[in-house]
């Protein structure tokens, strides 16, 4: 018998296996992580980033490699297939046409592997993204990432990736902060 949260795991295999990683519209676990991380700006009185979907593109590829390599790291130390390896972030960015200047990267357990499948979607997904933001604010350098100063014309876009592993247990979740794609020259 399914249930919900079965519809849910197939749904994130067929995205991440069938799907186009690349061509995609801000999902609710992005959404919420975005959310989480502008809650926070706002109790510093800093304004919203917005989603931006060519630095979200970046950020989505980098979370396929990171939950693909099983490597912890910002540069895409090794090639694995599936995926193009672009080795730093900066030939990230180039591909994908975008100028982002901070990076944020973390691994959040699944929730419904560790046995808690009574919660709805959306509670997995928001304590998911809430475990993402968290371990970000625990760390100085990723905290200040998430606080950067903007004006949403130079800094100020978001794009984020989620991505879980192939075995079902973590997600890799990448943020990277940059120019709005509309305003990069």
């Amino acid at each position: 018998m399914c249930n919900k949260h079965s519809y849910f795991s197939v749904g994130i295999f067929i995205i991440l296996f069938f799907g186009s990683p690349f061509a995609f519209a801000q999902n609710s676990l992005q959404k919420k992580i975005l959310d989480q991380i502008n809650n926070y700006r706002h109790g510093y009185a800093l304004n919203s980033l917005v989603w931006d979907e060519t630095i979200a593109k970046a950020s989505v590829h980098h979370a396929k490699w990171l939950s693909i390599s099983h490597v912890r790291s910002h540069e895409e130390t090794i090639d694995v297939k599936g995926i193009k390896t672009l080795k730093t972030l900066q030939d990230r960015f180039d591909y994908y046409h975008c100028s982002a200047y901070n990076e944020n990267i973390t691994w959040v357990p699944n929730i419904t592997y560790l046995g808690l499948n009574n919660l709805t979607t959306d509670e997995i997904e928001t304590e998911l993204a809430k475990n993402a933001v968290d371990s970000w604010i625990n760390s100085p350098g990723h905290r200040l990432n998430m606080l950067v100063k903007t004006n949403n014309t130079i800094i100020g876009a978001i794009g984020i990736g989620a991505v879980m592993y192939a075995d079902s247990t973590t997600y890799a979740i990448v943020m990277n902060v940059g120019v709005p794609t509309a305003t990069k020259k």
